[in-house]
């Protein structure tokens, strides 16, 4: 995504990646506080990870981008 598009972001982890492996499933619960002039619709929401030992973006197997597209999330008036 457009980094000048970027109306609010979490960055967070408090797992180490040692020892993850190909296939291992991350689930992780998060709440964002959405700026509170921001108008009413749809908004794309994108997750990615990287790696805190190098800051290096780790890129996802099923997708040529350092990210995945995730359901719209929509923010009502």
């Amino acid at each position: 995504g457009d980094p000048a598009n970027v109306v609010a972001q979490f960055d967070g982890w408090e797992v180490a990646l040692r020892g993850l492996e190909s296939g291992d499933v991350i689930a992780q619960r998060v709440e964002m506080a959405l700026p509170t002039s921001l108008a009413a619709g749809d908004y794309r929401l994108l997750t990615g990870l990287y790696s805190p030992q190098t800051m290096e973006r780790l890129l996802p197997s099923s997708s040529p981008d350092s990210f995945l597209e995730l359901d719209p999330v929509r923010v009502l008036p």
